[in-house]
């Protein structure tokens, strides 16, 4: 809508402006959107409030983003919780974002298991995730470094961790 349009403007002011008038009017997008320019403007408080707001009127990229908010504040349990629930629920980043705080954290195999997932059905991020989690974590038959291996599918199958 317009505010979602002043956004990508940066027109901040006004967009807030036509978002709280959606959000009065009870809408889940509206509210979703003012708690994205709250989030990016530090407005931390009233980001979640107005998010948990859009997540209640089903907004599912609510979830991602207050899952974003609850991760900026290390209120990861809190974070992980929206990030599986939006997932559930069919938001498209959830997913991702749920994949990227278990990396963070030192949850690899977790993050392993969602990232070959995703890089399974398609998800051309996941897939960019997967290679660098894979390069990072030394397999260089998975990430493609390795000398004289091939192609990615040669590679592929002769690592031992690789399900792909």
């Amino acid at each position: 809508g317009l505010g979602e349009l002043y956004l990508l403007q940066g027109r901040h002011a006004e967009a807030e402006e036509v978002l709280r008038e959606g959000r009065r009017l009870r809408d889940p997008e509206a509210s979703t959107g003012l708690g994205e320019l709250y989030l990016h403007q530090g407005r931390h408080a009233e980001a979640e409030e107005v998010l948990r707001e859009g997540r209640r009127l089903g907004d599912r990229h609510a979830s991602t983003l207050l899952g974003v908010l609850y991760s900026q504040q290390g209120r990861l349990a809190e974070a992980e919780n929206v990030f599986t629930e939006g997932r559930r629920l069919g938001d498209r980043q959830s997913p991702t974002q749920l994949d990227t705080l278990y990396l963070l954290h030192g949850r690899h195999a977790e993050a392993e298991e969602g990232l070959r997932e995703g890089h399974l059905l398609g998800d051309q991020q996941t897939s960019t995730q997967l290679g660098v989690h894979d390069m990072q974590q030394g397999c260089s038959l998975c990430s493609g470094s390795g000398s004289g291996s091939g192609s990615r599918s040669n590679r592929s199958s002769r690592c031992s961790r690789s399900s792909i």
